[in-house]
């Protein structure tokens, strides 16, 4: 009989204890999707903020490609107390620029209030929630570079198309095409016959500035 209840009460003892730890399990398994739920509405209204602020920047910002190597891949590093500029560094030379809003400019508080909003998204959900990176969109760059696509003779962009058979030296495609300065015009590169050649959009981004 004591060896029966001494069974009855280990066995009571066991399943007691078995209870318990589930409940702790499903309660760590609660928090814990929580916890992610909560992070990723963080990160959402992170990249959401970020997809608002460039708007503004590149629709009320007198942007540029960089004037030292004439990239437009930037990271932001902050804006001015009332929104009317922004501080930028180049992701490919590290030279670091102010960029001011047009005139008439009405967004400054807003600009303001989610760039603090960012930050403090960020310091909670770290560096990996981060997206402070910028590239110009193609409509941007075509609108800055438009004189020095227009300073290109006809002539001259007719024998570079005949000669590369109206396709992309690269890739070979004939979506896209771009005329692309060999040696860039912040190079020192001029629009001649031999400082030209056909690129589509996607290999000329890759190309930057460099040479080639």
């Amino acid at each position: 009989m004591n060896t029966f209840l001494t069974i009855f009460v280990f066995a009571l003892i066991f399943i007691v204890v078995m209870y318990y730890s589930k409940k702790s399990i499903e309660r760590d398994q609660k928090d814990k999707k929580e916890r992610e739920e909560i992070e990723e509405n963080r990160k959402k209204n992170l990249r959401d903020l970020w997809s608002s602020i460039l708007k503004i920047v590149e629709t009320d910002f007198k942007w540029d490609v960089c004037s030292r190597c004439n990239d437009q891949s930037v990271s932001f590093l902050k804006f001015n107390s009332v929104g009317t500029s922004v501080y930028v560094e180049c992701k490919t030379c590290e030279k670091k620029t102010w960029y001011k809003a047009k005139g008439g400019f009405e967004k400054g508080q807003e600009i303001v209030d989610m760039w603090e909003e960012t930050k403090n998204l960020t310091d909670l959900i770290g560096n990996e929630g981060e997206t402070d990176n910028y590239y110009m969109t193609s409509e941007v760059e075509d609108e800055l570079n438009k004189d020095h696509r227009k300073s290109i003779p006809q002539t001259v962009k007719d024998q570079v198309w005949n000669r590369d058979g109206g396709k992309c030296v690269e890739c070979g495609s004939d979506k896209k095409i771009e005329f692309d300065h060999i040696i860039p015009y912040s190079k020192g590169g001029s629009n001649t016959y031999r400082n030209l050649q056909l690129l589509c959009e996607n290999c000329n981004r890759k190309k930057s500035d460099k040479i080639g």
